[in-house]
């Protein structure tokens, strides 16, 4: 799949909404040629999901009614239509028909169906229930590793799986070993081979063997990203590495995490962005800001969202209700939606 000759200039996209429209604009700003309608998501494998005809809500997804349809970038749709949102990763997406769901690929070809619940996929492979039987299936709907009945079962992330078996947590690889058993200690997800843990009412971090490597000390937690993960001491933010060092000083309000070099913190209920030294290179300004991607961040002014640059310049100026990142349409973005 080729971009269209429009595209190539200025080859990012994102989904936004003003009011009851919703659209896809490019990082100048201006409207892409593809229409509007009544629910947009971002570009991915690309394919983007649009609703024609619906009714907008307050409630997710923010319409009711209408048709789903897929999108590509020339302005064609895919010949499905379908009752929910849904997104294409790794060139797959799940479509709920009646009470099961259905893989599809990038041309709207049914894959395998017949499955009672199924999550998008991630890294090739998809939660799923089928026949009474869970587990993990590839691409081509085909089962992977099976999983014990009664198993409450998740999406991979970093590589690792979450698996809940009689209340306790334990941890698989793509091949259905276990990294970690099923333990009663409380465990957040993986991310850079390092997650959360929570004993006597503090958190530290364990590695992918279980290990405890840094000691339960922290009030909160997020997750590793760029090497730097945020914690709290004293209802205070700062970042930790993944030595369990303090690099960088607690004195936010909150955080968020690192992406592309810079955190959005917080302080004194104002949001600007930190680099991995501490340094503040974008002051405290905005109510509401979030990750940069692809050197660009949705950030908000007086309850409307637009995009600024590494330099807290507004690149687009905040007329936006919603606003996701800019993506290359032709890329797996499966995380999608800002807000």
């Amino acid at each position: 799949m080729d971009l269209p000759q429009w595209l190539n200039s200025n080859p990012l996209l994102a989904a936004v909404r003003t009011e009851n429209i919703c659209e896809f604009i490019d990082t100048s700003g201006k409207s892409a040629p593809l229409g509007q309608f009544q629910y947009t998501d971002n570009f991915s494998n690309g394919l983007a999901c649009i609703n024609e005809g619906g009714n907008r809500i307050q409630e997710p997804p923010g319409v009711i009614g209408g048709n789903f349809r897929f999108l590509a970038t020339d302005g064609s749709t895919l010949p499905l239509r379908f009752d929910e949102p849904s997104y294409f990763s790794c060139e797959r997406a799940i479509i709920k028909y009646g009470t099961l769901a259905k893989i599809v690929d990038t041309t709207g070809e049914t894959i395998a169906e017949g499955f009672e619940g199924i999550f998008p996929f991630h890294t090739g492979l998809a939660a799923a229930s089928k026949l009474n039987a869970i587990g993990y299936v590839n691409v081509e709907g085909e089962w992977e590793f099976q999983m014990k009945s009664g198993d409450i079962i998740n999406n991979f992330q970093d590589g690792i799986a979450k698996i809940i078996r009689n209340s306790q947590n334990g941890f698989v690889n793509p091949t259905g070993q276990w990294l970690i058993e099923p333990t009663d200690l409380e465990i957040l997800p993986f991310s850079e081979r390092l997650a959360g843990y929570f004993e006597n009412g503090k958190y530290g971090f364990l590695n992918d063997e279980g290990d405890k490597i840094i000691a339960a000390d922290f009030d909160n937690v997020t997750h590793f990203k760029e090497g730097l993960a945020g914690v709290t001491i004293n209802d205070k933010w700062g970042f930790i590495n993944a030595n369990g060092d303090l690099v960088i000083e607690p004195s936010f309000d909150n955080v968020r995490t690192f992406s592309e070099g810079l955190a959005a913190v917080m302080k004194n209920g104002k949001v600007g962005y930190i680099n991995t030294k501490g340094k503040l290179t974008i002051k405290p300004q905005f109510s509401a800001a979030y990750d940069f991607k692809n050197g660009y961040a949705v950030a908000q002014e007086k309850g409307k969202l637009g995009y600024i640059d590494e330099k807290g310049k507004w690149k687009i100026s905040p007329v936006f209700d919603r606003a996701n990142h800019f993506v290359s349409p032709l890329e797996d973005n499966p995380f999608l939606r800002i807000n």
